[in-house]
């Protein structure tokens, strides 16, 4: 941390980082592009969903899409957030399952060491919504990354969407008798948004994924690449595959069991 500190002594500018900002290489030429907000029909705290129209070929060669769009950053400016779009062989209920488990991630996410679940808010029995606070923890080379997520889970709506945990929150949770680990201090936000739709007959799924973080120090362009990667390339793609591995064990097993009968 002595080096992180000496580049927070020396350096006062602010770097926003959008952490699938790199990843034009996978960019994808639609035909028709309008993004606009609509809001998720959900009570209390929901969701801005863009209004993204993709590439039906390209989404069905399964290849991964982006957009961008502009969003507010913590201190009142704009940035820039992209939206991954992915489609997954396998039905919402299925893909909903794996977005739920957050601590299996980095079994497919390459510089993710863990996340598990702090504390999980209590709610109404058979709530369609959930609140869990995760840690998380990312490595990359010699940059060491702590943070502590709140993050919202609608089960009703298929959404899920997070952000750094505050002070106000640390407090609250503090009270509560739950302890978090400090996150990294050059982190200023982490933002994001996932949500699933049924495609076609239902039997597959759309997947849209944006994560975003916003640090106070400058970060080399290898690094700003390397976290975009694993922010959204690596594991939108793991996810996928694990999903289609999972459906498909489960086709193999019913037919194993059928022809022993």
């Amino acid at each position: 941390m002595g080096l992180i500190h000496k580049m927070l002594d020396s350096v006062r500018e602010r770097v926003c980082l959008s952490v699938i900002g790199a990843v034009s290489v996978f960019a994808i030429t639609v035909f028709c592009v309008t993004l606009s907000c609509r809001t998720a029909a959900a009570s209390g705290e929901g969701l801005e969903k863009p209004d993204i129209h993709y590439d039906r070929t390209v989404l069905e060669q399964g290849r991964l899409q982006t957009f961008t769009y502009e969003y507010p950053l913590v201190d009142g400016a704009t940035g820039k957030r992209v939206v991954g779009i992915l489609l997954i062989n396998a039905p919402p209920a299925m893909v909903w399952r794996a977005l739920e488990d957050w601590e299996s991630m980095p079994e497919f996410v390459s510089d993710l060491k863990y996340y598990k679940t702090v504390y999980v808010e209590p709610s109404p029995p058979n709530s369609p919504r959930t609140v869990a606070y995760i840690e998380g923890k990312l490595k990359i080379a010699f940059l060491s990354i702590l943070y502590n997520l709140r993050v919202v889970f609608d089960r009703q709506n298929l959404w899920q969407k997070w952000n750094l945990v505050d002070e106000d929150e640390e407090k609250k949770l503090k009270a509560k008798g739950v302890s978090l680990s400090p996150s990294s201090s050059f982190l200023r936000s982490i933002r994001g948004f996932g949500y699933i739709e049924p495609y076609g007959d239902g039997s597959r799924t759309v997947y849209y994924y944006a994560p975003v973080v916003e640090v106070s120090i400058p970060v080399p362009g290898w690094i700003e690449r390397r976290i975009a990667k694993s922010s959204l390339t690596e594991y939108m793609e793991g996810l996928k595959k694990k999903v289609e591995g999972e459906k498909a064990s489960i086709k193999t097993c019913g037919l194993t069991s059928t022809v022993a009968q």
